[in-house]
C-alpha cells in the first residue's frame, strides 16, 4: 500500500506540473479544449482525494470516501488528451450512445 500512495503523489505531481505548463502556455485556449477540462477535473478530484484519505477516517464519512476512491479510476481517462486516435474513438462512442439510449427506449 505504500508502495501504490508513493506512485499515486509521483503521477499527481506529473500531472501538477503538466497543467501548469498548459496553463502557463495558452491560459485562455487551455479552457476551450473539452479534453483538457476533463483532465483538470480529474486533478481536481485527485487532490480531493489525496486530502481526505490522508485527513483522520473517523472525521470522514466512510462512503463518502468509497465514492471518491471509484472517482479515482478517472485517472486513466487522462491518456485520452495525449493520444489523438483516442479522442477521435471516444468522441464517436459518445456520439454513438446517444442513438443506442433511443433504440432502447423504443424496444421497450
Amino acid at each position: 500500500e505504500q508502495m501504490f500512495n508513493t506512485l499515486s503523489t509521483i503521477y499527481l505531481s506529473i500531472y501538477t506540473v503538466e497543467f501548469v505548463f498548459k496553463i502557463f502556455a495558452e491560459p485562455i485556449n487551455y479552457w476551450k479544449n473539452n479534453y483538457n477540462r476533463m483532465d483538470f477535473v480529474v486533478l481536481a478530484i485527485s487532490y480531493v482525494t489525496d486530502v481526505l484519505f490522508n485527513l483522520d477516517s473517523q472525521e470522514v464519512n466512510v462512503s463518502f470516501l468509497k465514492l471518491f476512491r471509484a472517482l479515482r479510476a478517472l485517472r486513466a481517462l487522462r491518456s485520452i488528451s495525449f493520444i489523438r486516435s483516442l479522442q477521435v474513438l471516444v468522441s464517436a462512442l459518445l456520439r454513438t450512445m446517444s442513438s443506442i439510449v433511443y433504440l432502447v427506449s423504443l424496444l421497450l
